[in-house]
């Protein structure tokens, strides 16, 4: 990519060149570094998972917040698997998110979801649920819906909002589905 298109990209105004520096920024790590921030984020949910966070009977809105919270919870951990994925060159240097690298890190969000609800149900107050793992999944695929996008050079910033307010909703609905069952 020529200079000035990547200045282009950079200077994409609005929620595009933010979204679009944020990802520069953390593509110019090694993909190493992303491993690294993966498992830390694992360690950090794993803490979170120990032990019981907030009132115990919050009623229908703190479990409701505490089942959304899961989105950005698993959408983190897949940000930084997108970090140790392999980066292209053109149309702008990115992470690779085609189908299988997407595939692969739902897979590993996932796996890691799985573990921490195995991990849960065996500390007290807290219980294991599938549900969860659909809230997981879900803020999974939004996060890398939107860093796809992100990345395309066709990309423009009412594209990106319609995606990040798509990605919003589908993690609401989500918790809200884990809340009610």
């Amino acid at each position: 990519m020529e200079r000035d298109e990547i200045e282009d990209a950079v200077a994409a105004r609005g929620s595009l060149g933010l979204v679009r520096r944020l990802g520069f920024a953390l593509l110019a790590l090694p993909r190493p570094a992303g491993v690294l921030l993966a498992a830390a984020w694992m360690a950090f949910s794993w803490w979170l998972s120990s032990g019981t966070h907030g009132p115990q009977d919050g009623g229908p809105w703190w479990g409701f917040l505490s089942n959304l919270a899961h989105a950005p919870l698993f959408g983190l951990l897949a940000l930084w698997w997108i970090v140790a994925l392999p980066r292209r060159d053109a149309p702008l240097r990115w992470a690779r998110l085609g189908a299988r690298e997407m595939g692969l890190v739902v897979l590993l969000v996932l796996a890691w979801g799985a573990v921490d609800e195995w991990h849960q149900s065996g500390v007290d107050g807290r219980v294991a649920s599938w549900t969860d793992l659909v809230t997981d999944g879900v803020g999974a695929t939004a996060v890398l819906v939107v860093a796809a996008y992100a990345g395309r050079s066709d990309a423009r910033a009412a594209g990106l909002v319609a995606r990040l307010v798509i990605g919003l909703a589908a993690c609401a609905l989500a918790a809200g589905v884990a809340t009610a069952i």
